[in-house]
């Protein structure tokens, strides 16, 4: 799902129409603090965010999305800032920057990149994680040492699952 963040009604439904041309399930938000409300509810997997926003811009509303929800990927459409606000913002946790005036495919072109990687690196994830339970059945399977075999289920347990603790 991907979310457009945007103070203008008519540019955010603009980006939303697109999308959903293309086949995304969309939705809006009309300022930082409704789209952190939204993703509490539920994150998104990539959002577009307006850098000119009041009480929040778009810096700070990337950074909070960052923070709360670091899967969550951001593209910057940017029309007023610069090279370097591009760049900081890609800093802060945005994959991508979309210059305006943008062709409409241009826009379909950089989100199916940026939720391809997301899923690519995913997909990587996943992957690194079914070798290793493929490693922890073969040592199973060839292991006479009961000994060496519980640490190295829990070394691999911890070093997959992101785990702080393991118990066996």
């Amino acid at each position: 799902e991907i979310m457009v963040v945007d103070d203008e009604v008519k540019c955010a439904d603009l980006f939303a129409r697109i999308l959903r041309g293309d086949g995304y399930e969309v939705r809006t938000a009309s300022s930082g603090q409704e789209a952190l409300q939204q993703l509490r509810i539920k994150p998104a997997d990539l959002v577009l965010v307006d850098m000119v926003m009041p009480k929040m811009n778009g810096m700070q509303l990337l950074a909070n999305i960052k923070e709360l929800y670091p899967e969550t990927d951001g593209i910057i459409p940017n029309g007023f800032g610069t090279i370097e606000d591009s760049l900081e913002a890609m800093r802060r946790g945005a994959s991508d920057f979309l210059p305006k005036p943008f062709q409409p495919r241009e826009l379909g072109r950089l989100t199916a990149a940026c939720l391809r990687a997301k899923r690519a690196s995913s997909d990587e994830a996943f992957l690194k994680q079914s070798q290793s339970m493929i490693e922890l059945a073969r040592m199973l399977t060839q292991t006479t040492d009961m000994h060496t075999l519980p640490q190295r289920a829990v070394e691999l347990a911890c070093e997959n699952f992101d785990a702080d603790s393991t118990v066996l």
